[in-house]
């Protein structure tokens, strides 16, 4: 009896342990784990559970090979670091994959080459895109044998590149982690997504930029890492033109009839669908309706309380762009609700406005696209506080001759929110997915930028994308008003193209075809038209200009600063104060007065280029014309050569530098002279057949300007001397270029390329040595003062000398 009992007590031991394995379904690792004896955070996309110091992710079989996007961003920053918090960290699309009942791990997919699926070429393109793994999980437990357990907590305190980009640990000047000064503050798990909160502690390197580290030997950055589950369906790719302005992704797609491996490119944009079958009809027979899912972008609580109204409005602002493409209500900006704890602004399924305390004057709007489609998940503006600092000095500077409103050291908040609300609107954009459209600004003609209602009615550019801020080129007695860029024709059709939805009715095919019919028609308006602004020697493409000819709008402006230099004194006056403002806004005058000569600049050896298809008439590139080029050389005689003494007012000078007028005149004439000779611009305009001008033409119109029977008396002064030594000093550099490396075998094997050295460069330039050696050898320099006789003296002895080489 007592064996018998003992044996019966060993099978209730055994059953009682059995059942208690089947009740935690089954245990894969070595030691006994129960998920129902630690904590239970939340549920969602993957189940939290929390031990201690110990996270752990439940993740569900049909979780696996799905496509996820992470995001990574700086949710707290050390002082005086590059970097603000909410600013992006990093960004891959991932998925988990199980290798086996004990083991998964993290893989990166990006998607950078296609095919077509089910095809034989498609086995091998799958053999050529192996993903990598990110990280290895060991698999502690595996529940109703579809749901399996893994410890992330060395994973979230590591520093794989899966949080942070390798190349941004040199640029904050930090090393190795150190794991006993990092830590998990939370994880919390929704409906798509989980979100990471972490604090990590890097071992900083001596010649780190950051004091603090450098200081304390170490930097702590916290993260807020989300990972979010993507459609399991792709929205439908657009194909990119690039006669439209839309960011996009780049794939390699090997198709099965094709014969080459095709460059195929697609546009990132938002997901705008109708509610049902119903709205989808009423959209097609030309009626505005809502979509599914709108567009919202919040606005930081950080923000200061009387700015946050005019940033949504720039978000705001966009539907009647929208309305283009057959959307009402698609996108609004709202304020952050801050009393909900669900939300946070680090979250990567809330799109915000972010407010950095910064004093970068800037703002930027990037976005987080889904690789496989470019649908764009969510984006995070960012908005540096000094920027206000940056709109008060272009407002000022660029209409306060014909504006009395901007005359002021400090705007009203009225006013300084309708510049917050253009950039808002503009940062918004590329959010959106738009590019800049640096041209929109040239199919504006410039007397029209001085007609009243032309401007109320139509806008100084035809797109808030340009880089073209204020009216400058408006003289007093226009009586504008309005000197702001806004929302505009070029944005409407931009949004058209990309947000107009044709749905599964129409094939991919018939969609291109709808797109290419638009753009042709489009691109008979000027206002519409699009070039990359990767584009540089194009003229019409430029930053911060205005109109369709750069020169006259230039002389326009210098008009205008005139005003502006005379009054300045005056304007930025104030009582018991320095001159620190009035430093800082000659200082802005002196760079709109740059920004106006090097849009001539881009005259010179400019080339039109027109992104045109077989379809369309025309050349793709276009020279500009001699006349135009030598129109440019008459503006430098007239504004740079010829010393713009406007600008050089003793009151302004005498109290903010000890540098003296030629000092600035100098550096001007340097700069000018130097981008006029630049070797990508000689290239462009080495002699041919077609009677183009050429560098010999530039060459000659400088000297005949430069070394003119005016600036060859004994009348020439301080200005003329340095600006004649600045243009000599030029050519004999390109004279003495000589950087050529290539030899024969190199030459045979393909590896010729136009080099200037291969033109007539050479022989113009001596030529123009020799004729300026010619005219001051005539002159009776003996009766001339002694400085000017030195300096013409000099001048033919350098000459001499580089002729004799």
């Amino acid at each position: 009896m007592k064996f018998a009992s003992n044996f019966f007590l060993i099978l209730v031991i055994l059953f009682s342990v059995s059942a208690s394995a089947q009740g935690r379904k089954k245990t894969v690792s070595s030691d006994i784990f129960s998920l129902d004896s630690i904590s239970h955070v939340s549920d969602g996309l993957f189940d939290v559970y929390n031990d201690k110091d110990k996270w752990y992710l439940v993740i569900d079989d049909s979780l696996f090979n799905r496509d996820m996007m992470a995001v990574s961003r700086y949710s707290s920053m050390i002082a005086g670091a590059p970097f603000f918090a909410g600013e992006l960290a990093n960004e891959m699309m991932i998925n988990f994959y199980k290798l086996s009942d004990s083991k998964i791990f993290l893989r990166a997919s990006g998607t950078i080459i296609t095919t077509d699926e089910g095809t034989p070429i498609s086995k091998s393109v799958e053999n050529s895109s192996f993903q990598p793994i990110i990280y290895s999980f060991d698999v502690v437990d595996v529940r109703n044998n579809n749901s399996y357990v893994i410890d992330v907590t060395d994973f979230l305190l590591s520093d794989e590149p899966f949080f942070l980009k390798p190349d941004l640990k040199m640029v904050f000047g930090i090393s190795n982690i150190d794991k006993g000064r990092s830590y998990v503050k939370s994880v919390k798990s929704y409906p798509i997504n989980v979100e990471f909160k972490t604090v990590k502690t890097f071992n900083a390197q001596s010649k780190s930029r950051i004091k603090a580290a450098r200081e304390t030997g170490a930097v702590s950055i916290g993260f807020n890492t989300s990972i979010v589950l993507l459609p399991k369906q792709p929205m439908r790719k657009r194909r990119y033109d690039s006669r439209v302005g839309y960011f996009w992704n780049t794939y390699q797609h090997y198709g099965e009839s094709s014969i080459k491996a095709d460059k195929v490119k697609s546009i990132v944009r938002w997901r705008l669908e109708p509610k049902s079958r119903e709205d989808e009809i009423k959209q097609r027979n030309g009626e505005l309706i809502e979509p599914a899912k709108p567009i919202v972008f919040y606005i930081d609580p950080a923000t200061p309380e009387k700015w946050k109204k005019y940033l949504k409005q720039g978000v705001d602002d966009w539907n009647v762009a929208f309305e283009s493409a057959g959307w009402k209500n698609a996108i609004r900006g709202d304020y952050w609700p801050e009393d909900d704890t669900t939300m946070s602004l680090e979250d990567a399924r809330f799109s915000v406005i972010r407010y950095f305390a910064s004093p970068y004057q800037n703002a930027y709007g990037p976005n987080v696209n889904d690789p496989r489609s470019g649908e764009i998940i969510e984006s995070h503006v960012g908005w540096y506080h000094n920027i206000m600092q940056l709109l008060h000095e272009w407002y000022f500077i660029q209409t306060s001759a014909a504006n009395p409103k901007a005359r002021s050291l400090h705007y009203n908040d009225s006013l300084m929110g309708r510049l917050i609300r253009f950039v808002s609107s503009h940062e918004v954009g590329h959010a959106l997915g738009l590019m800049h459209n640096m041209m929109s600004s040239s199919a504006t003609p410039v007397e029209k930028l001085r007609d009243k209602e032309w401007i109320e009615k139509f806008g100084h550019t035809s797109s808030i994308m340009d880089y073209a801020r204020f009216n400058y080129v408006a003289q007093p007695q226009d009586s504008i008003r309005d000197f702001a860029p806004r929302i505009n024709d070029y944005d409407k059709w931009a949004l058209k193209w990309g947000y107009s939805y044709f749905g599964d009715s129409v094939s991919v095919e018939e969609e291109q075809s709808i797109l290419n019919e638009w753009v042709l028609e489009a691109f008979k308006d000027r206002r519409l038209q699009f070039t990359s602004e990767a584009v540089m020697i194009d003229p019409r493409n430029q930053m911060e200009d205005l109109g369709d000819d750069p020169i006259k709008a230039s002389e326009y402006g210098i008009n205008n600063l005139k005003i502006i230099v005379d009054s300045l004194f005056e304007w930025t006056y104030e009582p018991g104060n320095d001159f620190a403002e009035l430093k800082r806004l000659y200082g802005a005058v002196e760079k709109q007065y740059n920004r106006y000569l090097f849009h001539v600049v881009k005259i010179i050896g400019g080339v039109e280029v027109d992104p045109l298809t077989y379809e369309m008439d025309g050349y793709t590139y276009t020279r500009v014309s001699p006349s135009e080029q030598k129109r440019a050389v008459d503006f430098f005689a007239e504004n740079l050569f010829k010393a713009p003494e406007w600008i050089f007012r003793d009151e302004i000078l005498n109290n903010i530098s000890t540098d003296k007028p030629e000092d600035y005149l100098r550096k001007w004439q340097t700069k000018v002279i130097a981008a006029l000779l630049k070797e990508s611009r000689l290239e462009r305009m080495v002699p041919d057949q077609s009677g183009n001008y050429d560098f010999h033409d530039l060459f000659k119109d400088l000297s005949d300007v430069i070394f003119s029977e005016k600036r060859l008396n004994d009348n020439v002064g301080v200005y003329e001397r340095g600006l004649q030594r600045v243009f000599i000093n030029s050519i004999i550099e390109l004279n003495s270029n000589d950087k050529r490396k290539t030899n024969l075998e190199r030459l045979n094997m393909g590896a010729y390329k136009n080099d200037l050295l291969d033109t007539d460069l050479k022989t113009v330039v001596r030529s123009v040595l020799r004729n300026i050696l010619e005219d001051i050898d005539d002159l009776p320099l003996r009766r001339y003062s002694e400085l000017n006789k030195n300096h013409f003296l000099e001048i033919m002895s350098v000459i001499e000398q580089e002729l004799s080489k």
